[in-house]
């Protein structure tokens, strides 16, 4: 069984567009079989990525996929090329 890929998203709590960013997070965690988390940069321990450089920012397996939130067409087709489990 291959192991989920990491869908990571980079917020911050003052961050005006992040609260989008997190719901587009969970809708794509419903539709793709990823493992998805929220890492909060004002909040986390963990060590932030030298290509997370603002927020917010989607990575999959440590990669920069998106810089922002986009939009749900764009994700997903992006996604679609990358992770298993969508039904586009």
């Amino acid at each position: 069984m291959k192991p989920l890929q990491a869908l990571r998203l980079y917020v911050h709590e003052d961050c005006p567009s992040c609260p989008a960013a997190r719901e587009l997070l969970e809708r794509i965690a419903e539709r793709f079989d990823v493992d998805a988390r929220v890492i909060d940069l004002g909040l986390s321990w963990e060590e932030k990525p030298d290509a997370v450089f603002a927020v917010p920012t989607f990575t999959l397996d440590g990669r920069v996929v998106s810089l922002g939130t986009p939009s749900w067409d764009e994700i997903t087709n992006l996604l679609s090329g990358l992770v298993p489990g969508a039904d586009a």
